[in-house]
């Protein structure tokens, strides 16, 4: 419960504040979806409602939670997939590059947190499943 005061209500606050002032704005950095033969809205629709619910999180974050054990480079990652993410609402950014970026996010967030998956528990019902040398918790 006092995570989600000191974090959760502030950053939907502050989340619903920055889409007021990104609203504006969503044209002129051509962040808007335009209807095509994929979709049937009617409209340019902006496209700022993802980026406004990371802001209102990354500064309520900011105000009120540490940056340390790995929070801080999860916060890097995130932000860097969101902009990816925006930079591709706008410009399309070619597939490969996006999951080339994403994976390399992955990786980057996996081997500096120090968190590392090492099994997938009983999922199955049938005992637990190690990864053993795949789980690079060993590295």
């Amino acid at each position: 419960m006092q995570a989600l005061t000191a974090t959760g209500i502030p950053a939907a606050l502050l989340s619903l504040a920055v889409l007021f002032v990104l609203h504006p704005f969503a044209r002129l950095i051509r962040l808007v979806d335009v209807p095509d033969h994929r979709k049937a809205h009617t409209g340019a629709v902006p496209l700022i409602g993802g980026l406004s619910a990371f802001a209102g999180l990354f500064l309520a974050w900011m105000i009120s939670m540490p940056l340390t054990g790995g929070f801080g480079l999860y916060l890097f990652c995130s932000l860097l997939l969101v902009l990816l993410g925006a930079v591709d609402d706008a410009r399309d950014v070619p597939a490969r590059f996006r999951l080339g970026a994403q994976v390399a996010l992955g990786a980057i967030l996996s081997f500096g947190s120090g968190v590392y998956l090492t099994g997938f528990g009983d999922l199955l019902g049938l005992g637990d499943i190690l990864l053993g040398w795949a789980g690079l918790g060993r590295w």
